[in-house]
């Protein structure tokens, strides 16, 4: 009884079926049982200690294989020369540069190239900066006196005043914004006003840049008003113009506000308007020559 509570109660489950198939083919005494259950015990054990051991000895390999990577990282560098990590003799060594024609590097590590890169992004950037620093402003046609004519001066307003005591020619320009006045005017004066340095872009209305020297203040004095306008001044031989503010503040210009309706154009007004084109044959002022081609082609129509 005492052997068969002993198997009952075992918690090897592998132990207890072995245990159970023995003694049913042949009885065993109590003291077999016990002798067999302490073997069992003591193989556990031992199978226990040495799977232990194989663990412990996996974990140092490992410790050792990180150690001598670390090391193996540690001797490697990231070279400027051919841009890899290597321990010891470079792969570019010998070689030549495509870029510079240089020795001993390669071209994406070439720094001729990073120079050149360097020098354009500093030259881009003095750009951006000078396009940020000046304002660009629009002005009209500049043109000299000389080169107006009666047609032009029905067209466009001139308007003689007197700028630092002086009788000036000025364009009424509406479309610009900003007085102009070039420097061979500025020379013919006994008394030459200070001119400083500006960084304005003046550009007219085909996006030609007009040259500006600088600018100074001059006053300027019609019948009824006397003030003074910033000039720009340009050395284009060119006639010096008038913004549409300085008009509007010296009474050149006056806004009227009044809606004008033209005529409607009927062809009984344009016949009436234009006698002369549309009577009699007509005649051409030189004598003109027709000639008759005899064998021309004919081309069938589409």
């Amino acid at each position: 009884m005492l052997r068969d509570k002993l198997i009952q109660g075992l918690l090897d489950k592998a132990l207890q079926e072995r245990l159970i198939r023995e003694t049913s083919k042949k009885a065993r005494a109590l003291q077999g049982v016990v002798s067999e259950c302490k073997s069992a015990k003591n193989s556990k054990v031992q199978a226990s200690v040495m799977n232990e051991k194989l663990t412990v000895n996996a974990l140092k390999n490992l410790k050792n294989y990180r150690k001598q990577s670390i090391n193996n990282q540690k001797n490697e560098f990231n070279c400027k020369q051919c841009g890899k990590k290597h321990k010891k003799k470079c792969p570019a060594f010998g070689t030549k540069c495509r870029n510079c024609d240089g020795r001993n590097h390669w071209a994406k590590m070439c720094r001729t190239q990073s120079k050149r890169k360097n020098m354009a992004a500093r030259r881009v950037n003095a750009m951006e900066e000078n396009n940020e620093n000046s304002d660009t402003i629009y002005i009209g046609e500049l043109k000299s006196v000389n080169e107006l004519d009666a047609k032009e001066t029905n067209c466009v307003w001139y308007e003689k005043i007197l700028v630092n005591k002086n009788a000036v020619t000025l364009k009424l320009d509406t479309g610009s914004q900003v007085n102009v006045i070039p420097k061979s005017e500025l020379l013919k004066w006994v008394e030459k006003p200070v001119v400083r340095n500006c960084k304005i872009a003046v550009l007219d209305y085909s996006d030609n840049r007009v040259p500006i020297l600088g600018e100074c203040y001059l006053n300027c004095e019609t019948k009824r008003y006397r003030k003074t306008y910033k000039f720009l001044v340009t050395s284009l031989n060119s006639c010096p113009i008038l913004s549409l503010e300085a008009c509007r503040e010296l009474g050149l210009i006056q806004r009227l506000n009044m809606i004008y309706k033209s005529p409607i154009e009927t062809p009984e007004l344009i016949l009436k308007e234009f006698v002369d084109v549309f009577t009699g044959t007509g005649r051409l002022k030189r004598i003109v020559k027709i000639k008759r081609k005899l064998y021309s082609l004919c081309s069938s129509p589409l």
